[in-house]
């Protein structure tokens, strides 16, 4: 249930920092996250903050190992097809989308791009991004602000149709205004 609930979310962030081998480093931060498990106490959403963090780590290890070490690229014709139970046009066209707004994230400011990531791709409150980056919530509001009108500009620039893009629905419960 964490993995199926975090997962994807982890990836789509890890993609921004570390791009092509994000699922690398999602199976490094998925084995730091099974060792160190036995240790963790806490709520939901403190296990949530205590998990990208450990991703966040990870990407930047990798980023580091990458800088000292030249990294070699394998042709895309020895990698073997992957098979999917899902639909192949769905699941190109949801890939493209997701690949064009993260190539457009990886455009913005580091701040605004984390902020974007954490805040609205990932749904961590204000307060929760804010603690993972060490930030004030409302700074951590102002950067995604900032980022998502910067996207909508780089979007219409490309031709990219926004109106019709889906968005979630932030969560509007006394609960969630509360952790804002």
């Amino acid at each position: 249930m964490l993995y199926d609930d975090l997962h994807p979310r982890l990836l789509h962030y890890l993609r921004t920092l570390v791009r092509t081998d994000a699922e690398d480093v999602a199976s490094e931060t998925w084995l730091q996250i099974g060792r160190d498990l036995p240790t963790f106490h806490g709520t939901w959403h403190k296990w949530r903050s205590w998990a990208i963090t450990i991703a966040r780590n990870r990407a930047l290890d990798h980023i580091r190992h990458q800088q000292r070490r030249p990294h070699t690229h394998i042709p895309l014709q020895q990698l073997q097809e992957r098979s999917s139970h899902n639909d192949t046009e769905t699941d190109v066209l949801t890939r493209l989308t997701w690949q064009t707004a993260l190539l457009l994230i990886t455009r913005l400011p580091h701040s605004e791009a984390q902020a974007v990531l954490l805040h609205t791709v990932m749904g961590y409150t204000a307060t929760e991004a804010g603690h993972l980056l060490d930030k004030q919530p409302g700074a951590i509001r102002t950067a995604a602000h900032r980022g998502l009108r910067k996207l909508t500009h780089h979007a219409h620039q490309l031709g990219l149709n926004t109106d019709h893009a889906t968005h979630r629905e932030p969560d509007r419960s006394p609960e969630a205004r509360q952790r804002c």
